[in-house]
């Protein structure tokens, strides 16, 4: 599940570098470029719990339902890595909690799978809430 990060825009949000993002998007970096794996910087900064890139990219016009490679979407690697604060945000920017992954594994699945009953009544909540689009 590890993510590559390897283009410029993806290393500045895996190091929650904002002004090293601020100038790559200002001098026409896509926002929603993806590595080899079908990874964004978003995904990148979901992995690595980084909420003021995310703020960022998500103000700056990324997609927040992105889905790399493996099916795997922000949130879907913010519940992984228990980014618990991640999922929060991503959930208030609208993130779609019903994405599944090539194995037909969603969000609230993970967070059953890694017992993380904050992430689960999180995750619960939003759907139950009609949160997810």
């Amino acid at each position: 599940m590890l993510l590559s990060c390897g283009r410029p825009l993806h290393v500045a949000a895996t190091g929650g570098n904002l002004s090293v993002i601020e100038q790559l998007l200002q001098h026409g970096a896509d926002i929603d470029s993806r590595d080899i794996y079908g990874c964004t910087a978003l995904h990148c900064a979901a992995q690595h719990g980084k909420a003021a890139v995310i703020q960022q990219l998500v103000s700056a016009g990324a997609d927040v339902d992105l889905q790399q490679h493996e099916g795997a979407t922000g949130v879907y690697l913010a519940t992984y890595f228990g980014h618990t604060d991640i999922v929060d945000l991503l959930v208030s920017f609208g993130a779609c909690l019903t994405l599944s992954d090539r194995n037909g594994h969603t969000a609230l699945d993970i967070a059953r799978q890694t017992d993380n009953w904050h992430l689960i009544q999180i995750i619960h909540e939003a759907l139950n809430d009609g949160t997810e689009v």
